[in-house]
């Protein structure tokens, strides 16, 4: 079950709703996961720090002029940012 189901189905059981209603709990607890999930100054500042380390560990400090190296090195700090929010 997501997030925004489990919102829904709590918001619903706690106002003794009928099934009906659930659409408008679905929508609230869906709302309320994409704050949840917003990018952050804190977070931007983990990827920049991600992209300087594999820049450095990877790529030798030269960023890729090839654009398959460029998907791989954005695929790779993508891992390692996704890696760190778990």
């Amino acid at each position: 079950m997501s997030k925004a189901e489990e919102k829904a189905w709590e918001w619903a059981s706690k106002n003794k709703l009928d099934p009906y209603s659930m659409g408008h709990a679905y929508a609230d607890g869906y709302h309320q996961a994409e704050k949840d999930l917003e990018l952050t100054w804190e977070d931007m500042e983990k990827v920049f720090d991600l992209c300087y380390e594999v820049l450095r560990d990877v790529y030798l400090m030269k960023f890729p002029d090839d654009k398959e190296e460029q998907k791989e090195f954005y695929q790779e700090v993508l891992k390692r940012f996704k890696d760190l929010k778990k």
